[in-house]
């Protein structure tokens, strides 16, 4: 009979252990809580900075096109003159062709625009960062012209901020009319 008995006691704690108190449950859910809380953080964190890699890649991207284009058609170029108006700042390029184009700032945003005989042949749209500046300025001589984008979100004699990397400088283009232009940065 004893061993019976021992039999039936083994049974009786094995089958009570089957089930999950209460309190188990109620630590497994806090737990699975907390890592699915840490790993929404981390995922939103993931997908700002992925797309803040986008705008920069798109800005990047911008500012060579921009260049190009800006070489191409200052080296073409007979005349420059600059012209304000209440949209903005607008730098018209006579070429050789006969041909005018025209570089018009509003707000972060530059247009450039192909006009052939008073008709719009091309025109292209360059976005910058929201916060970004765009100058276009003709110097003491005439022959030379520059355009300055300031893509900076914060100003550029602020120290840096921890994690957000240095303050970023001013692009600039020259350009002399007819002949070669240089590519710089300005350091202030």
């Amino acid at each position: 009979m004893m061993r019976s008995q021992r039999l039936h006691r083994s049974r009786e704690l094995v089958s009570r252990r089957w089930g999950a108190t209460l309190m188990e449950l109620m630590v497994v859910v806090s737990l699975s809580g907390i890592i699915l809380g840490i790993a929404g953080v981390l995922m939103q964190q993931m997908l700002r900075t992925d797309r803040g890699l986008a705008r920069c890649a798109e800005t990047a991207a911008h500012l060579s096109r921009l260049e190009s284009l800006f070489r191409r058609d200052a080296w073409d170029a007979t005349q420059a003159e600059i012209v304000a108006n209440p949209e903005g700042t607008r730098l018209d390029l006579e070429q050789n062709d006969g041909s005018r184009v025209s570089y018009q700032s509003a707000g972060h945003i530059l247009r450039r625009y192909v006009m052939l005989d008073g008709k719009e042949t091309h025109r292209d749209r360059f976005a910058f960062p929201v916060a970004s500046r765009i100058e276009l300025e003709q110097q003491a001589d005439p022959r030379r012209v520059r355009l300055t984008i300031g893509s900076s979100t914060m100003p550029v004699d602020q120290p840096a901020v921890s994690g957000y990397g240095p303050a970023r400088r001013p692009f600039q283009l020259a350009a002399s009319v007819g002949r070669t232009v240089y590519v710089r940065r300005i350091e202030r």
